[in-house]
Parts: structure tokens; C-alpha cells; sequence
């Protein structure tokens, strides 16, 4: 018999975890993704944090129309343990239709794209995307702009097929960042301009984050400073 008590004892703890209409994930894979395990004790939090993390990771893999129906609760006759049951409803995975990009005129569209693995015809998956994204990013940073931000914008479904979606990766390029001066600082024994100089830097040239980057790892190969801090960025 099911009992619903009004009022949980603090010692109630979760007995048992299942999974219904699951097909894509494996029972034991959606009891990993889970922040909590059998014997823990139970309460409404875990269940709002525990729906929010499945419904992540099935994102991840492009269900964007998962869902949690329900969660099904059989407690004890003493309420002392709990059962849960979580009905799913997966969706289908969602294949790209189309993958536009805006603001972008440092470099052309169609030519980063190219370099995409994610591309139309294949299923979205977020880290790729992410991945991605990060390559974009490197580009402008190395190419003078450290300050650029992409992105997901203007998400679509297809009304015909809910299995397809178009995208656009918007992006704030900022503006072209040069050196114009280089300041070393906690420096007692060695000067500033020899520091400089092996830093390989500039004041005129354009900034580059691999060549940032790359200052630390080369005055921490000369062996005369005890620490290396990494370079920050001020803008004026």
C-alpha cells in the first residue's frame, strides 16, 4: 500500500531509484547523472535538482524536448524510506537544419564555418557546439580581439519537423586591441626592459592571447624569478 503522509520525518531516507521510458541512457548511466544516491535522505530539493541535471544531460546530447513527466513516490508504512520513480519522456534528438552567424566581419561567415564540426545534417550535441565556440573565440583573441563574446541566439524549430532546428551564433567582436605599453612590476633585481624583451611584447603590436599566453612559460624557463604571475589585461 502507498501512503502520501502530509508531514515527512527528518530520518526518511530514499530506498530505491528506477527509471521508465528511458532508451537512449541506460538505467545505470541516469543513476550516475544523479547529485544523490540510495540511503540519502530524501527531500523536495533533491527531486527539483535531480530533474534539472537529467534534463542537462539530455540536452547535452540534443533531446531538447525531453521532460520529466512525473516522479512517482511509495513511501514505508512508517515513512521511514521512500521509492522514487522517475517517468521520462525522451523526445527525439534534434538534427541541425541550418547554422547562421551575425556579427561577425573581422573574418568571413561561410569561411568559419567550414572549420565547424557542427555542422547541418548532424545532431546538435552541446559540447561540440561549445567546442566550437571556443575556437572562434581563440581566433579573435589571436588576432587582436580579447574582448569578443559569441553567443547561442535565435533558436528555431522547424513547424514541420520538431526534429529539426537553425541556430545563430551571435557575435560582439569589440574593438581591436594593440599594445601600447608593457609594465613589469615586483621586480628588485632584474630590470624591466630586460624582462620585456624576453617576454617578446611589443608596445604598437597587436595583442595575441597565444603570445600572452606563451610569457609566463618563457620567464619561468629563464630560473631567476622565484614566481610568474600571469600577464592581466588593462584597457584605457
Amino acid at each position: 500500500m502507498v501512503f502520501l503522509p502530509c508531514a515527512l520525518l527528518p530520518q526518511t531516507k530514499i530506498a530505491s531509484i528506477g527509471f521508465y521510458g528511458n532508451h537512449y541512457f541506460s538505467q545505470r548511466e541516469l543513476l550516475q547523472f544523479l547529485p544523490f544516491s540510495r540511503g540519502i535522505e530524501f527531500s523536495q530539493e533533491r527531486i527539483r535538482t535531480s530533474i534539472q541535471t537529467l534534463m542537462d544531460q539530455y540536452r547535452g546530447e540534443g533531446f531538447f524536448f525531453a521532460r520529466v513527466d512525473s516522479v512517482q513516490r511509495s513511501f514505508s508504512m512508517d515513512s521511514a524510506t521512500v521509492g522514487l520513480d522517475f517517468f521520462l519522456n525522451e523526445g527525439k534528438q534534434s538534427l541541425i537544419a541550418r547554422i547562421g552567424i551575425s556579427g561577425m566581419t573581422v573574418f568571413p561567415p561561410d569561411d568559419m564555418r567550414r572549420q565547424f564540426e557542427t555542422v547541418p545534417g548532424a545532431l546538435l550535441h552541446q559540447a561540440t557546439l561549445e567546442k566550437d565556440i571556443d575556437n572562434v573565440l581563440i581566433r579573435y583573441e589571436n588576432s587582436g580581439y580579447p574582448l569578443v563574446k559569441v553567443h547561442v541566439d535565435s533558436l528555431e524549430i522547424d513547424s514541420l519537423d520538431t526534429s529539426k532546428l537553425s541556430f545563430v551564433l551571435a557575435v560582439t567582436e569589440g574593438p581591436k586591441v594593440y599594445l601600447s605599453e608593457i609594465k613589469v612590476e615586483g621586480n628588485a633585481l632584474t630590470r624591466g626592459n630586460v624582462i620585456a624583451r624576453e617576454a617578446y611584447l611589443h608596445p604598437s603590436e597587436i595583442y595575441d592571447q597565444e603570445k600572452v599566453d606563451g610569457i609566463r612559460r618563457r620567464l619561468e624557463r629563464l630560473g631567476i624569478f622565484s614566481s610568474v604571475g600571469g600577464p592581466p589585461l588593462y584597457l584605457f
